[in-house]
């Protein structure tokens, strides 16, 4: 039941959330980061009921959403972290995705952190879209419906990722 309470909870705050303009690093209540890496990979490990994340070398271009959310000096255990990652091929400058199938060929996974098991959600719906603005910068559109643990996250953002 607990673990019920905290995850309907942190649904609801997810829901509710969007980015706003290019560059929001301030976003919500917490610290928002856009990056990207050549010659990388997504990889997914660990079994149904535990799996996680991991950047390992490969021959792709990995995005990174991060979002840190404040903590508050009175609670324990308030930490959460969500992360958006998704790969392209290096030689593109631009690109466009649509639908599950195509969110799932780039890898696309959002990852929650927090105070309760690791939680890996799968795109569901929707859409994400890129171009090439110089070779340290991309301007990222996103606006997906991930499943996650059974329910339903919206995720949305226009942003200006950078080379790490």
């Amino acid at each position: 039941m607990k673990y019920s309470l905290l995850l309907l909870t942190a649904l609801l705050f997810l829901s509710s959330c969007k980015e706003t303009g290019i560059d929001p690093t301030t976003c919500r209540d917490g610290k928002c980061t856009y990056t990207f890496e050549g010659g990388k990979q997504v990889n997914l490990f660990g079994d149904s009921t535990n799996q996680y994340v991991e950047i390992i070398n490969g021959d792709k271009l990995v995005f990174q959403y991060q979002y840190l959310k404040n903590e508050k000096a009175n609670i324990a255990d308030d930490e959460y972290t969500e992360n958006i990652y998704f790969e392209i091929d290096p030689s593109v400058d631009a690109f466009s995705y649509s639908g599950k199938e195509e969110l799932e060929s780039i890898n696309l996974i959002m990852q929650a952190i927090c105070f309760c098991p690791v939680i890996i959600a799968t795109p569901q719906s929707g859409s994400i879209s890129g171009k090439k603005i110089n070779d340290n910068t991309w301007e990222i559109d996103l606006n997906v419906t991930f499943d996650w643990d059974g329910s339903v996250v919206e995720s949305e953002f226009s942003a200006r990722f950078e080379r790490e």
